[in-house]
């Protein structure tokens, strides 16, 4: 019960971070490979707590005996009113593209438990609208913040792998014996930013000011993976959060990492 009152506690602190995300945590792969030659195939949808939803894909290999690399990234499309905003009539919006790559240790103990591990580089880019009105300028001119980012981002990652299968035969048919697995995952990021500019426009869309900025953050990044289906093609869920590790998160952020898509290993 504890431990339910913590991630309850821990997810709540993510979700209340800031409604127009700079940094969008993409899905935490859990490639869960137990063989040379082995591939991980991922393709997933997400939504956040900040409103939007996005995409995310990645492949992995394993050219070595316990090693494995592994390439992705997720999307994020604009919303539907992505525009400068009018006073009193739009909503704030946002659209983000990432894309990373890694390499990975494995090392399962019994044919039902391993672990894993990883650390990896990727580089990022947003676009933002903030909610009009909510900033004032000049002498209480209010308008509103159109931000363009552009950030790297470092992880090191590593988790414990669970799995099952109808036959408990580690030798099961990919194609007939169901199989059911899950994963609790750990991920440390750093992000910073390349390019970090804020462009101040009125009420009237009129360009007011501009302000380069260079900012860092440190984030935990925690998720719980649930698999089911047969080795070729099964049905994923993750869910879990991300809060920064600082005092303060420089760098807007969206708290919840929750995800639904296919997995397929071969």
């Amino acid at each position: 019960m504890k431990l339910i009152i913590f991630f309850g506690v821990m997810l709540l602190m993510g979700l209340s971070s800031c409604v127009q995300p700079v940094y969008y945590p993409n899905k935490i792969q859990v490639p869960m490979l137990s063989r040379q030659g082995e591939m991980y195939i991922n393709a997933s949808g997400d939504a956040g707590s900040a409103g939007g939803s996005g995409w995310n894909g990645a492949v992995a290999i394993a050219p070595l005996k316990s090693i494995y690399i592994e390439a992705g990234g997720n999307f994020v499309p604009a919303g539907r009113n992505f525009a400068p905003p009018v006073i009193g009539s739009s909503q704030p919006d946002y659209t983000t593209k990432f894309g990373y790559g890694s390499v990975g240790l494995f090392k399962y103990f019994t044919p039902n438990f391993g672990i894993d591990g990883e650390i990896g580089y990727g580089k990022g880019t947003t676009e933002t609208y903030d909610a009009p009105g909510d900033y004032i300028y000049g002498e209480g001119t209010k308008g509103y913040d159109h931000s363009t980012v552009a950030y790297d981002r470092f992880h090191i990652q590593g988790g414990f792998n669970f799995r099952t299968n109808t036959q408990g035969d580690e030798k099961a048919d990919p194609w007939r014996t169901a199989i059911f697995e899950g994963a609790i995952t750990e991920r440390i990021s750093f992000l910073y930013t390349t390019n970090y500019t804020i462009d101040h426009f009125d009420s009237s869309r009129t360009y007011l000011s501009s302000t380069p900025k260079n900012y860092s953050n440190t984030f935990l990044e925690t998720g719980f993976t649930f698999r089911g289906g047969v080795e070729h093609l099964m049905l994923e869920l993750q869910f879990g959060f991300s809060t920064v590790l600082e005092n303060q998160a420089i760098i807007p952020y969206d708290g919840l990492i929750l995800s639904v898509g296919i997995v397929s290993r071969f």
